[in-house]
């Protein structure tokens, strides 16, 4: 069994013929492994190969056959790989949309090991990118549009009433 967090699979080449002869993996960076069966045995070979962003994440044998002591069937599932720079962009937008104020190295501290960075090398990319700008332009437009609605529905006489007046 191979742990796929720390081993990425890319590709899966079968051999086969009426049942499965045989199983290579291919981690992508250069090494591979044969898992059963006999290499080159089989009249067919199919690759399965992940996705851009992807890898193989599981290899399920739906069957086995007893006759030939093999499986007759695998089904191969996909998972998405995110790289490094989206993940890098998801917490930037975190951190410029989020509504409550948290400080940028308590949340640095909690998703800079997702980027295999230190909080203090995300703390740096933040601030030579401009994260903490990006945030206070983002809410200050947020309050100008909210008084500007404001401003307007009280213009048209659809605000909320301030009348004592009793029928």
């Amino acid at each position: 069994m191979f742990d796929v967090r720390i081993k990425t699979l890319k590709a899966v080449w079968v051999g086969y013929g009426d049942i499965v002869n045989s199983l290579w993996f291919d981690f992508g960076n250069g090494y591979g492994s044969m898992m059963g069966g006999w290499a080159g045995k089989g009249d067919q070979h199919y690759e399965f190969r992940a996705p851009k962003d992807n890898y193989i994440s599981r290899i399920h044998i739906n069957g086995v056959s007893y006759f030939y002591g093999s499986a007759d069937c695998i089904v191969i599932g996909y998972q998405y790989d995110p790289s490094d720079e989206s993940i890098q962009q998801a917490i930037r937008r975190l951190y410029v949309h989020t509504p409550g104020e948290r400080s940028f190295p308590d949340m640095a501290a909690q998703y800079a090991t997702q980027l295999k960075i230190t909080p203090e090398n995300l703390i740096a990319l933040a601030a030579e990118e401009g994260w903490e700008q990006e945030r206070q332009q983002h809410w200050q437009t947020l309050r100008e549009q909210v008084q500007r609605r404001k401003a307007e529905g009280s213009e048209s006489g659809q605000g909320p009433s301030t009348s004592t007046e009793t029928r």
